[in-house]
Formats: structure tokens, sequence, C-alpha cells
């Protein structure tokens, strides 16, 4: 049996959906709370809504502004968690490793893939 042009046109139509679908960007939803924790134990809380500066144990500041956090002021070696991009979504974080210091945004998280 040879499959028709209708055939080949459902097929077509198929895969370039599924393309558009995986190409698409997923929708983070923003969170609502900067959780800092310091060695594994609660250090701070803060709302992201609020404009806040907070000096983390002297080893480094973490910046809400705006509806985003940023880290300055590091004194770690490498200072990848200055260097990290500003977060804002729930399920983001920023981690320090030398200082044992992770900043995460608590809130609503959007799933990437859902595993059974």
């Amino acid at each position: 049996m040879k499959p028709n042009r209708w055939d080949v046109f459902v097929i077509a139509i198929v895969l370039l959906g599924g393309i558009l679908l995986m190409l698409l960007p997923a929708q983070k939803k923003r969170g609502e709370l900067v959780a800092i924790s310091l060695k594994g134990e609660p250090y701070a809380q803060v709302s992201l809504h609020k404009n806040a500066r907070i000096s983390v144990d002297e080893k480094l500041t973490v910046i809400v502004q705006d509806g985003v956090v940023s880290v300055m002021d590091a004194i770690c070696s490498d200072l990848l968690c200055e260097k990290h991009k500003p977060i804002s979504r729930g399920g983001e974080s920023i981690v320090c490793l030398p200082s044992k210091i992770v900043v995460s945004i608590e809130g609503k998280a959007s799933l990437d893939a859902i595993a059974e």
C-alpha cells in the first residue's frame, strides 16, 4: 500500500508541531521568596518583591532589586557566584561553594518534564 499525498501532509504537520513544541521556551513563573542558607542552615528569607541588601556572614552580599536577585562583594577566590546571571524564577539558585552559601528562589516553579 502506497502512502498518498494526504498521509505525507499529516506526517509533516505532526513532525512540524513536535519541533515547534521543543523549540518554544518553557514558561517559568515568578518566585515569591528569596531563601538564603549558610552551611546548610537557614540564614535569611526576604520577599522577592521588596528591594533589599543582605550581608551574609561578611562573605558576600545578596542584592534583591526590582524582582531579581544577584550576588556582590564575594570574598571567595573564583567569584563564580558574582558572575552568575541574576535569578528571578521559582527553583533557580546561586551557589557559592567556597563559602557554603546558597541563594534560591522559592515559590511557584514550572515543570520542565514529568517523570513517572
